[in-house]
């Protein structure tokens, strides 16, 4: 039998003209992805 696993996610971006910071949490609020800045091109 499958048990299903809740992979619920929510991410933020806050969104620069040159740069984007990203980060995500799960359901439980324990972070899946620290919160980084990406640069552009």
């Amino acid at each position: 039998m499958l048990t299903s696993v809740s992979t619920e996610r929510f991410v933020a971006l806050d969104v620069h003209q040159r740069y984007v910071v990203v980060g995500a949490v799960n359901a439980g609020q324990q972070i899946v992805l620290s919160p980084r800045r990406v640069e552009s091109c």
